[in-house]
C-alpha cells in the first residue's frame, strides 16, 4: 500500500513538473488579452528615448522585417512602394491602393556612393522593434522630414502605403548598396491628389534593408 501511494505521488509530481510551464504560458497569454494593432501614441513611452540597436542585433530585426513582408505577400499586398505595414491593418479598413509609378522622370540607379548615403525615413508603429529600434522600409529621402504632412504631401505617401506615420529615423545606406534616386511622383487616393516632388531614394534589393545603419535615435513627428 505504501509503495502504491509513493508511486502515485511520483507520477503526480512528474505530471505537475510537465504541466507547470505550459499552464504558466497559457496564463500569460490570457493575461495579455487579444492582440491589437499598435498606435503611434502607444509607442511614445517606449521608443523615442531609446538608442539605436547595436549592429549585432540587426539579424533579429531583419527576421522581423521578413516576417512582415511574408504576411503582406500572403495578404496580396505589394509592399514594394512602401514599408511593410499592411499587416497591421485589418483587411478592408483601407481602400486598396492604386499602384502607380512612384517616380518623376529622371531617376538614377546605381550603388550608394563612397562613404555611403544618409537618408531620412518615415516609419509607422509596426516598424518599431521590441528594443525600440526601427525596422527600415524601402524608401527614404535626403531631405529633412519635419511633419506627417510632409510625408503625405511632399513624399506622396498615401494611407494605403503607410496607414500611420509615427516618426523619422535617419539611416546610413552603406557604400555599394544598390539604390535608385530621384523625385516622388504625385499619387491619387480617394479622389485626393498628393503632389510629391521631394527627393526620394529607394533601396532596390529587399535584403539590403537589413544593412542600413541607424544614426541616432528616432524622432517623433506630428
Amino acid at each position: 500500500m505504501l509503495m502504491s501511494m509513493a508511486a502515485k505521488e511520483k507520477t503526480s509530481f512528474r505530471w505537475s513538473a510537465w504541466l507547470a510551464p505550459i499552464l504558466f504560458l497559457l496564463a500569460a497569454v490570457v493575461a495579455a488579452g487579444p492582440a491589437s494593432a499598435l498606435t503611434c501614441g502607444a509607442l511614445q513611452t517606449r521608443a523615442w528615448e531609446k538608442t539605436s540597436a547595436p549592429l549585432d542585433s540587426r539579424l533579429d530585426e531583419s527576421l522581423q522585417l521578413l516576417n512582415l513582408h511574408q504576411r503582406n505577400e500572403s495578404a496580396g499586398y505589394d509592399d514594394a512602394l512602401g514599408s511593410p505595414l499592411a499587416a497591421e491593418t485589418p483587411a478592408g479598413l483601407l481602400s486598396p491602393p492604386t499602384m502607380s509609378n512612384p517616380w518623376l522622370p529622371g531617376t538614377i540607379s546605381g550603388p550608394a556612393p563612397e562613404g555611403g548615403l544618409t537618408i531620412n525615413m518615415a516609419f509607422g508603429p509596426n516598424q518599431v522593434a521590441a528594443d525600440g529600434s526601427i525596422l527600415p522600409g524601402g524608401f527614404g529621402t535626403t531631405e529633412p522630414i519635419p511633419s506627417v504632412d510632409f510625408v503625405r504631401q511632399n513624399l506622396a505617401v498615401i494611407p494605403p502605403f503607410k496607414p500611420q506615420v509615427c516618426g523619422v529615423q535617419q539611416f546610413l545606406i552603406p557604400e555599394g548598396v544598390q539604390i535608385q534616386s530621384g523625385f516622388a511622383a504625385p499619387q491619387v487616393f480617394d479622389g485626393v491628389t498628393y503632389p510629391g516632388g521631394a527627393s526620394q531614394v529607394q533601396i532596390l534589393n529587399y535584403s539590403d534593408r537589413a544593412s542600413l545603419i541607424p544614426l541616432g535615435p528616432p524622432s517623433p513627428i506630428h
